[in-house]
C-alpha cells in the first residue's frame, strides 16, 4: 500500500507556528507492507481425544423400541475454541438428523428471524 503522509488538524493546532510544519505531499511517498493471519474457525465435538488422537461418539440404537432401550435421540455439544464469536453452520448425512440447536454466544445468523 503507498501513503502520502500529511499533517493532521491536531497536530497544525498544537504547532506554535503553522508555517514551519511540512507542506501538503512535501514529505513524499512510503510504502506500507501489510500482513494478515486469519484464525481456521471450526466445531469440535466435545469429547476426549482417544488415544487415536480423534474424539469418538458411541450410539447405542435398538431396533425395537422398548422402556429399557436407549433414547433415539442423542445430545452432542460441539465448542468453538477460538475467542470471536462466530455463526457456524450444522449439516447432517445419513440417518442423522439436527431436532434442535442452542448457542450461548451473543453472535446471531445473519438469516435467522428475530
Amino acid at each position: 500500500m503507498l501513503a502520502t503522509p500529511e499533517v493532521s488538524n491536531d497536530e497544525i493546532e498544537l504547532s506554535k507556528d503553522a508555517n514551519d510544519l511540512p507542506k501538503k505531499g512535501s514529505l513524499g511517498t512510503i510504502s506500507l507492507d501489510l500482513a494478515a493471519e486469519t484464525i481456521s474457525p471450526y466445531l469440535k465435538i466435545d469429547k476426549t481425544v482417544q488415544l487415536d488422537g480423534q474424539r469418538h461418539i458411541k450410539l447405542n440404537v435398538w431396533s425395537i423400541q422398548t422402556l429399557d432401550a436407549p433414547s433415539h435421540t442423542k445430545n452432542l455439544i460441539f465448542s468453538n475454541d477460538t475467542k470471536a464469536d462466530m455463526v457456524f453452520n450444522l449439516s447432517t448425512s445419513g440417518p442423522f438428523e439436527i431436532v434442535g440447536t442452542k448457542s450461548n454466544t451473543g453472535s446471531k445468523h445473519p438469516l435467522a428471524g428475530s
